[in-house]
């Protein structure tokens, strides 16, 4: 049995190296590589492989219905293989948003290098059956446990790999390769049809920001009681603001809400915490910038709430205090369902 595959809330500083890693192991992997934008031309199917497989195309592995609803850009980049090199084809999607913790997600197809020689004779870790297929993970030379090869095996020169990494938890690296492998499985040979399940909808979808704190309960916060109202932009979700109750726009309250998308994980100063308010907890922490606390209320999986206290002045401990003052109110405003 494997390990359990839950991730935590990460670092973007600790990310970002974690990114340079990978891709210094992939380069050493890979060699020289063309990155291809699109899908590789149809070919003969290489000797070996099985009736139906495509000859190694590895953009062909997940559609663009797929890739989204795992929160992937809709095409991926393809790179020729070199197999002098025991290089598979390989295609690459990009996190459909890139302040959520996602890595990228590489998917090789071999169609004329065995496995074992691929892996060097090196056996799995361990094996599942996934979308009617045999999946196992491969331990790696390089990286370690913080690199999941994820592999399903067509014939004796025909291989799947599935490429995913969490730098910061190593028990979840394999959480994505995870869960794209019943879609990848779909679209080869033996495989099992996979069902995009429709995306929960969020409550917050007709729910307006400013009505999020009422007059009265601003006033208590020491803010003006009439919130003004901010679009959504490419860094920020709808929000609406209540600055401080003498005017002083350095110290303010922000409440915003996104109804259709993962909340961003930002870097931390400090550990988060969670706060129960009735049925619902919010994740708190001091944000990067001094003098700013923010929480988050994880709604959906693609929805959420958060609060930002900003308070120039004042200590840390201080401002996120305003924070949970504010927490309570915010939650009773929420919609029950």
């Amino acid at each position: 049995m494997r390990a359990g595959r839950k991730g935590d809330l990460g670092e973007d500083s600790v990310r970002g190296r974690g990114f340079a890693v990978f891709g210094l192991v992939m380069a050493l992997l890979a060699g020289c590589t063309t990155t291809v934008t699109g899908t590789a031309a149809p070919g003969s199917p290489a000797s070996g492989v099985e009736p139906g497989t495509s000859s190694g195309e590895p953009c062909d592995l997940l559609t663009p219905e797929q890739a989204t609803a795992l929160d992937y850009e809709e095409e991926g980049a393809f790179t020729p293989g070199t197999p002098e090199q025991l290089m598979p084809a390989f295609c690459t999607w990009s996190p459909l948003y890139d302040d959520v913790g996602r890595d990228s997600l590489d998917v090789y197809f071999s169609v004329d290098i065995p496995l074992v020689d691929y892996m060097d004779g090196v056996g799995p870790e361990w094996e599942e059956q996934i979308g009617g297929l045999t999946w196992a993970r491969y331990p790696l030379s390089l990286g370690g446990d913080s690199l999941c090869a994820l592999v399903t095996e067509l014939s004796q020169s025909s291989f799947v790999l599935i490429m995913t990494s969490n730098i910061l938890d190593e028990e979840a690296a394999c959480d994505q390769a995870v869960e794209a492998a019943p879609f990848v499985s779909s679209n080869l040979p033996g495989g099992e049809p996979a069902t995009i399940e429709p995306r929960e909808s969020s409550p917050l979808e007709s729910v307006e920001p400013c009505s999020l704190l009422t007059a009265e309960q601003a006033e208590k916060l020491g803010r003006r009681g009439h919130g003004e109202f901010q679009e959504a932009d490419e860094l920020l979700p709808a929000r609406c603001e209540w600055v401080a109750a003498d005017g002083d726009r350095r110290n303010s309250t922000i409440v915003g809400l996104a109804a259709d998308r993962p909340v961003p994980r930002l870097p931390y100063d400090a550990e988060p915490r969670d706060v129960e308010a009735g049925d619902h907890t919010w994740v708190l922490y001091p944000a990067s910038i001094p003098g700013l606390c923010k929480a988050d209320l994880f709604v959906t999986d693609h929805s959420y709430v958060t609060i930002t206290v900003a308070e120039s002045e004042a200590e840390m401990d201080e401002v996120c205090a305003k924070v949970e003052d504010t927490i309570p109110y915010v939650t009773k405003n929420l919609p029950t369902s």
